[in-house]
């Protein structure tokens, strides 16, 4: 399905040219709007982890930073922020589609 969005829209937008190489406002707007929630949101992970991380090695030592025991059932907050983590991949998808739209090729990032 993703192969199919991403190459299906760069080929039902053409090749780029000189009229459409131009960002309009709105989508550089919508672009720093995208950015800013996304460097608010890798913070807000990257503190919310480290912080219940510390919180569990209090409890349990380091020992399950490497590795969990077998059995061990998702929960608490670092699987909270692992997840989090996990769903922000979507909302990354959104730069593919802005790479797209302003017709740009891809790089390797960007397709797998």
């Amino acid at each position: 399905g993703y192969f199919v969005v991403i190459f299906g829209l760069q080929w039902l937008m053409g090749p780029a040219t000189d009229k459409t190489k131009k960002d309009g406002a709105l989508m550089k707007f919508a672009m720093c709007v995208h950015n800013a929630f996304l460097c608010l949101l890798s913070a807000a992970m990257c503190a919310g982890a480290g912080y219940e991380a510390y919180l569990r090695s209090q409890k349990d030592g380091v020992r399950w930073l490497f590795c969990e025991d077998i059995g061990t059932a998702a929960s608490g907050g670092v699987f909270y922020w692992s997840y989090i983590y996990y769903l922000s991949k979507f909302v990354e998808f959104i730069d593919t589609l802005f790479k797209v739209l302003k017709r740009k090729p891809l790089d390797f990032l960007h397709v797998y």
